[in-house]
């Protein structure tokens, strides 16, 4: 992981995540679980941290709504353990390669196998990215 969150938001993507609900529904919504002084202080730097990351883009953010005992947040960037996460990543990987695939590139569920018959093809392929 690392050190430090990015200071702002990743590009506009032409495939974007977008989360279902059953037509009528609502996200659930619950009140935050207790945490420890060391476990609130970190929320707060985390809260601090992504707040200043930028405005809100609008779009599916309401339900992935995140409620804390100072306020409630939502998440900007896909948060990781969404369903369909991994429909929304192979799509996008499709786009991103498709010239490449059948050539030397194959998408598996979250993997992406490039092969080559050298080593210096293989890096050949990999700068083609």
């Amino acid at each position: 992981m690392p050190d430090e969150l990015p200071r702002k938001l990743p590009p506009k993507r032409a495939v974007d995540h977008e989360i279902k609900l059953v037509p009528g529904t609502k996200p659930p919504a619950r009140a935050s679980y207790r945490m420890s002084q060391p476990e609130l202080v970190e929320l707060r730097k985390q809260l601090k941290d992504m707040l200043e990351s930028g405005p809100n883009q609008g779009g599916d953010e309401a339900k992935t709504t995140v409620v804390t005992r100072y306020g409630a947040f939502e998440f900007l960037v896909m948060p990781f353990g969404l369903m369909n996460a991994l429909s929304t990543f192979n799509t996008m990987m499709n786009q991103v390669l498709h010239g490449f695939l059948d050539e030397f590139v194959v998408l598996y569920l979250d993997d992406i196998i490039v092969y080559s018959e050298t080593l210096a093809e293989h890096v050949e392929h990999l700068c083609m990215f």
